[in-house]
């Protein structure tokens, strides 16, 4: 998320004094499927060109932990993310797949252990544990 003094905040305080909806800050998340690592800004509005924006930040946050290739990306259905806008930004990173509406198998919890018991030694790796004993 963004720190209290990063541009982001700043520029989603200055919204909301605006007039912008008070109250209302959108928050917009980037997560990797492999390692579970997460990017999220809380911005202003939920238009394409604030997408296309945090997607660019959010590629530039991913190639600094080490992750650079991004084969897929997945969202839901919303208008900011079937314009023409966000389609092309997100052209070069890989294959675009929307969720289906009111699909269950597409609102599971986030935080999920990885099935895959090869996958779970890099998975606490990553969050500095230790002793694992793989089953």
């Amino acid at each position: 998320m963004a720190a209290t003094d990063s541009t982001q905040h700043r520029a989603a305080g200055r919204a909301k004094t605006a007039g912008a909806r008070a109250g209302y800050l959108f928050l917009h998340s980037a997560v990797d499927g492999f390692s579970r690592l997460a990017y999220s800004e809380h911005l202003f509005d939920e238009t394409a060109a604030t997408a296309v924006g945090f997607w660019a930040r959010a590629r530039v946050w991913f190639a600094a932990t080490g992750i650079t290739t991004i084969p897929r990306v997945a969202t839901d259905n919303g208008s900011v993310y079937r314009s023409a806008t966000f389609a092309r930004a997100v052209f070069h990173s890989g294959r675009h797949q929307r969720t289906r509406p009111f699909s269950p198998s597409a609102q599971r919890e986030g935080g999920e252990i990885p099935a895959d018991p090869r996958r779970r030694p890099a998975l606490h790796r990553l969050n500095g544990v230790t002793n694992v004993t793989r089953s």
